[in-house]
């Protein structure tokens, strides 16, 4: 086990190093995947859909805030849906400054959340974020997660009615806004699924505050537990709604990952946990501390071979007779002081 720490220790260090240069990669090619992905699956705007416009907003998407990247890929939408239909652009223009200021009122910090649900719908893999916000976050992310939730289906439901009117006729409009909005307020399947990913999230963090040993393992297997059911009943409630196999194992998988995470982040030793009780003048404490696993990597011994037996006697002796020097010098200082200690003590 102790190897296992000490490589942990050193894949830390590295990343703590170079996270510098690792950080701002991983952003951009997270962009990356998010506008390719985009322009694929609402590619209206055929010059938007070209990769190099998409490598050229990563760019930018790597040093501009999440809120700020959130509303680039907005921008982004609405242009191409500009192409399909002005009256679905306003639609989605009204939901996104709908849901922009809720979450720029309540967590304008988790703006990437919003980006990246999609994304993680789109490869079935969305169980993943409410264990990583509820280990590493708190509740107020489900206001993003939310928000990233509900893009999703209503750009599924705007992608299937983009051939239905570009016009500006009144009458197909109205007729136009009236079947987009009763889709979206009557798509069951989106409301579980936010539901289901809030409750993980929530009982996730909860698990993870409670005064327990191992907490945070605790709250990832609950978290995947809570997860595995909640989809369940939606599939039995809503039949369809999900694919059994995938989500069984992807469940599992994005529990295995997130164990893996908080193994890197944090370890605890419970064996060593000391409780300790102090006061000041308005409180008196009651402290559970638990150290951190930490594992020093073994020093390397060198020996060197091929001396006499009359140089290392020589070494010894070297050793032993600076020792007594200490010693001598360590017993004089003592001396000195008894006798001044005791001259003093005749004066008094």
């Amino acid at each position: 086990m102790a190897t296992i720490y000490l490589i942990r220790d050193k894949i830390r260090k590295f990343f703590s190093y170079y996270g510098r240069f690792f950080i701002p990669a991983v952003k951009f090619f997270t962009c990356l995947l998010i506008f390719t992905e985009m322009g694929k699956h609402i590619g209206f705007y055929e010059k938007l859909a070209n990769p190099v416009v998409s490598v050229a907003v990563s760019l930018i998407g790597m040093v501009v805030p999440s809120s700020v990247l959130v509303l680039i890929a907005a921008v982004m939408v609405l242009l191409h849906l500009y192409q399909a239909s002005v009256v679905l652009m306003a639609i989605v223009l009204i939901v996104f400054l709908l849901l922009y200021l809720l979450l720029g009122r309540f967590d304008p910090d988790h703006g990437f959340v919003v980006l990246l649900m999609p994304i993680l719908l789109i490869f079935r893999v969305p169980y993943l974020m409410p264990l990583f916000l509820g280990i590493f976050e708190g509740p107020i992310t489900i206001i993003p997660m939310t928000c990233g939730t509900i893009v999703y289906y209503v750009l599924e439901v705007i992608r299937t009615a983009t051939g239905a009117s570009s016009g500006f006729n009144v009458e197909e409009a109205l007729v136009l806004v009236n079947s987009v909005l009763d889709s979206i307020l009557a798509n069951k399947i989106m409301f579980a699924v936010a539901i289901v990913l809030a409750v993980t999230l929530t009982v996730v963090w909860f698990v993870r505050r409670l005064k327990v040993k191992y907490s945070f393992e605790i709250s990832v297997a609950a978290g995947t537990l809570v997860c595995l059911v909640g989809f369940l009943i939606v599939n039995m409630l809503i039949p369809g709604a999900v694919s059994v196999g995938n989500m069984i194992l992807m469940t599992l998988v994005s529990g295995l990952i997130a164990f893996l995470s908080q193994f890197f982040n944090l370890t605890l030793d419970y064996s060593r946990t000391e409780n300790a009780r102090f006061e000041d003048e308005n409180y008196y404490y009651y402290v559970t501390a638990v150290p951190k696993i930490f594992v020093s990597e073994p020093k390397k011994e060198v020996k060197l071979f091929g001396k006499k037996k009359d140089e290392k006697a020589e070494e010894e002796e070297e050793e032993k007779d600076g020792e007594n020097e200490d010693l001598e010098e360590i017993l004089d200082e003592e001396e000195e002081f008894l006798r001044d200690f005791s001259e003093r003590k005749e004066d008094y």
